[in-house]
């Protein structure tokens, strides 16, 4: 279905216009690659990169939703933009510094709310962290 579509887009659009969308690139790449891994499974060929790559490629499929949604688009557009400038340095920061406090404060606390422990054993290891 997918190849389908891009055929009928690149007999609209012709070569110029088709390669000019990087949606267009980005769905060749990823129908052609769902296709094959497809095939192969179907075959019987298997093995562990071939079920990531058939993972991978069916999992990209759902970003091609984003360009059907005008709001996700300009989202996506945006990030892109963010990305080429120098905006996107303190974002990654922030996002970076959240993940760590998060995954400290999840070692830490985790096993506090499964079992009965005291302050003290809880918080002397979170100290020593920093």
């Amino acid at each position: 279905m997918y190849v389908v579509d891009i055929h009928v887009r690149f007999y609209g659009l012709g070569w110029r216009s088709f390669r000019a969308n990087g949606w267009n690139i980005f769905d060749i790449i990823v129908a052609s690659g769902s296709l094959l891994t497809n095939i192969s499974v179907r075959v019987g060929a298997s093995g562990y990169v071939i079920d990531q790559l058939q993972k991978l490629f069916l999992v990209s499929i759902a970003f091609k939703l984003v360009q059907r949604m005008n709001n996700l688009n300009k989202l996506f557009k945006t990030a892109v933009y963010a990305a080429n400038r120098s905006h996107l340095l303190p974002l990654l920061t922030f996002a970076l510094i959240v993940l760590i406090v998060q995954v400290q404060f999840t070692s830490y606390f985790q096993p506090a709310l499964s079992m009965a422990r005291t302050f003290h054993v809880l918080w002397h290891p979170f100290r020593r962290s920093f």
